[in-house]
């Protein structure tokens, strides 16, 4: 039971860094954007720090989600056995656990491809990289939200 608070509170803290994150880079975004090459020195170092940020949340994630796609992508976690001897799998019955599991890795692949530059001067390319991983980790923490649910409705966990 510890362990899952702890997930609970690790999955809250990323979810207030993404959003958090989010919000730097949007302000420092709109100082470099319009003319990369006319923006302050200043922007490009803040923005050098936010992709550090973006880059080390996405790995942190990254680890994070492996560790419960390894518990969740397993047939065995989704079955449950009724007080009347029944066996019944959420594996893949119903809106299955099989699928959001897949959806998870899918994700996983995907914000892994993206590669954040660290250093500037950042250019439009770069800033919209930085954008898309933020993306992606969102897109990653509501895949976890969902299996979190389905986890609490289907187990009872």
């Amino acid at each position: 039971m510890q362990a899952q608070v702890n997930n609970q509170e690790k999955y809250g803290l990323m979810v207030e860094d993404r959003k958090q994150l989010q919000s730097k880079f949007s302000v420092c975004q709109a100082k470099i954007y319009a003319a990369p090459e006319l923006a302050p020195a200043a922007a490009h170092l803040e923005m050098e720090q936010v992709n550090k940020e973006i880059d080390k949340l996405a790995k942190d994630l990254a680890a994070f989600e492996q560790s419960r796609f390894a518990l969740w992508n397993n047939e065995q976690y989704w079955t449950v056995y009724l007080k009347s001897g029944k066996k019944m799998s959420f594996w893949s019955a119903g809106p299955s656990a099989r699928f959001a599991v897949e959806k998870l890795k899918a994700q996983l692949n995907k914000m892994a491809s993206f590669q954040v530059a660290i250093a500037g001067p950042f250019k439009r390319p770069d800033l919209n990289t930085s954008q898309q991983a933020l993306d992606a980790i969102r897109t990653t923490l509501e895949i976890d939200l969902e299996l979190q649910r389905m986890v609490k409705q289907y187990l009872n966990k």
